[in-house]
């Protein structure tokens, strides 16, 4: 018989007991990968991982919303957890997303 062992990765970036419940407590995680200043490979290797954790926190978050909404279809509360997400959170991380891409652009050039 096959069993998944499943186990979360320790976050090392975000604590691990945060939640995403608003953009306003989001942000400053996108801020300070924005903000951060990248001179040495290390520090690079660094921010990629920082960004990874980040984007993978935000994508487990959107999916178990969507999951729970789509299993209890009649629980209006899922519904508008994911609604909320959708409509208020996935729109203000895109330009942090943009500029994060562009970001890496610059500095993996710079290494080179």
């Amino acid at each position: 018989m096959y069993t998944a062992n499943i186990q979360k990765l320790l976050r090392h970036f975000i604590p691990a007991n945060f939640v995403v419940t608003n953009w306003n407590k989001l942000e400053p995680f996108f801020k300070n990968l924005l903000d951060r200043s990248i001179s040495t490979k290390e520090e690079l290797e660094q921010w990629l991982k920082d960004q990874s954790e980040l984007e993978a926190l935000v994508s487990e978050d959107a999916c178990w919303r969507q999951i729970k909404m789509t299993c209890d279809t009649e629980n209006k509360s899922l519904e508008e957890a994911f609604t909320f997400f959708v409509m208020e959170i996935q729109p203000k991380i895109q330009p942090y997303a943009d500029a994060l891409n562009k970001n890496w652009l610059t500095i993996h050039w710079q290494m080179i």
